[in-house]
């Protein structure tokens, strides 16, 4: 994105505190226009943590690792690691991944 002009940077937020909400997750991120890529938006009045059964997302996934030829097993570093370049993998090397998360902001309406 910044290659093509945009301001990119990822968001800090606080996953590990469990009075954190979706309005403290707001509050962080005060900006005009935000593109959120591969983002999960729930529909109206449905809780962040009811959107994966709702979408049918672990059949679509299974189906989408078998059609590329990777494992059907959920590994962190197929999943969200796959396209990171091994110099900035490297650099979070001893760090906890996932990070700890408060479970606040998938009850959310």
């Amino acid at each position: 994105m910044q290659a093509r002009g945009h301001d990119a940077g990822a968001v800090d937020l606080p996953a590990a505190d469990k009075h954190a909400g979706l309005p403290e997750y707001t509050d962080i991120v005060p900006v005009s226009l935000l593109v959120l890529v591969n983002a999960m938006i729930p529909v109206p009045g449905e809780t962040p943590g009811d959107w994966w059964g709702n979408t049918g997302w672990e059949p679509a996934r299974v189906v989408a690792a078998q059609a590329g030829g990777y494992p059907a097993e959920v590994d962190l570093d197929t999943y969200f690691l796959h396209d990171v370049s091994a110099d900035v993998v490297a650099t979070g090397e001893g760090t906890t991944f996932p990070r700890p998360r408060s479970p606040s902001p998938s009850r959310a309406r």
